[in-house]
């Protein structure tokens, strides 16, 4: 009996093995299909990827025309300008190319703490203009510690309070989504101001392309420019075609009213962004490419990649 107890005991112990060993193998061939699936989807990422150069030639090109066409030609634009799609094989390739500079700068809140104050009240008209100029000033003061040590107000402590702590930045904004971290910004609040805004921390302060300006842009103009009028002021730029100068823009009988003055404001534009969408196989990506493009004082043509970035779905 002890034998057949034995015996028994020993099959067990071998059946265990094996039920171990064939487990052991079944976690080592997962473990390899797994890295298998994720090796390949890294080389279909790094193919997309390398796919979007295709879309930064075609911006390149069109920026190069772009500086060498003439204000009439550039007035006519309708943006954003849609990228002419690519198909073939496994590959799907489109995009959009936008004007920056028909949006507010962040980093020029340090310089213009009232424009972005009525900027803030176009977007949610809840805030009185007192808690406007509360919220533009903290981020002055986040861009600028100088400006901080100016108005005497410390938010260090506010900072040191949140969860996890953190400090002022006292530099240009990288991204608009740090303005977030602002004391008094929420995300509700960013949400609502986000259309209005880009950044480009090399130029704090940049002019705004009359021909492509938002409302919101055109509000924080002037303290004279009303919603209503700034609405009134894009349509009567629409049924006209564009500015072709800054003369034909000042002759609009709304902006006479607005009594805008000719700073910061341009017919043309100098920063542009990119979005390009690239499919391949099964996997798509989303990537922003901002550019600059300028004529030099010499009157060659200057196009320079600022910054990209994957932007999430």
């Amino acid at each position: 009996m002890s034998f057949f107890r034995n015996t028994g005991s020993a099959l067990i112990t071998a059946l265990m093995l094996v039920v171990i060993v064939a487990a052991s193998v079944t976690v080592v061939v997962t473990m390899e299909r797994v890295l298998l699936y994720k090796t390949k989807q890294a080389e279909a990422v790094t193919q997309a990827f390398e796919l979007t150069s295709g879309a930064e030639a075609w911006a390149y090109q069109f920026l190069s025309t772009y500086l060498n066409s003439s204000d009439e030609e550039v007035a006519q634009i309708h943006w954003p300008f849609v990228m002419p799609k690519l198909m073939m094989n496994n590959t799907k390739i489109s995009g959009y190319l936008y004007d920056m500079q028909s949006l507010y700068n962040l980093n020029q809140v340090v310089v213009d703490v009232r424009g972005f104050a009525r900027l803030i009240q176009y977007a949610d008209p809840k805030i009185s203009l007192t808690q406007a100029l509360e919220l533009a000033r903290n981020v002055a003061q986040w861009q600028s510690k100088q400006v901080a040590e100016y108005s005497g107000q410390d938010d260090s402590a506010y900072y040191a309070s949140q969860d996890p702590p953190y400090r002022a930045a006292y530099q240009a904004f990288a991204d608009k989504s740090e303005l977030r971290l602002v004391k008094g910004f929420d995300q509700a609040l960013y949400d609502l101001l986000s259309p209005y805004l880009y950044t480009f921390p090399e130029k704090a302060a940049s002019d705004i392309n009359i021909n492509t300006a938002t409302p919101a842009s055109l509000i924080a103009l002037s303290d004279k420019i009303s919603p209503e009028l700034a609405t009134a002021i894009v349509a009567a730029r629409d049924e006209k075609g564009g500015f072709r100068s800054l003369d034909e823009f000042f002759k609009l009988p709304a902006v006479k009213k607005s009594q805008v003055e000719a700073v910061r404001l341009s017919v043309r534009s100098e920063f542009f962004r990119v979005r390009t969408q690239v499919t391949y196989k099964k996997t798509s990506i989303r990537i922003d490419t901002c550019y600059e493009a300028k004529k030099e004082d010499n009157g060659n043509s200057k196009i320079r990649v600022l910054s990209r970035a994957v932007v999430p779905f």
